[in-house]
């Protein structure tokens, strides 16, 4: 999965591998993973501004 990670419109990272097992696969893992990465990086920024 490639992505990058986004907040108000601010390019904060990208994701440019995320591994997922094989059994795991096709059932929204690694957008949930994104997801989950993209509102790790929006608490950061609230806390550190």
């Amino acid at each position: 999965i490639v992505g990058s990670v986004e907040f108000i419109g601010q390019n904060l990272g990208h994701i440019m591998n995320l591994a997922v097992k094989k059994s795991m696969r096709r059932k929204g893992i690694g957008s949930i993973l994104l997801n989950r990465l993209e509102d790790l990086f929006k608490e950061r920024k609230v806390q550190t501004a």
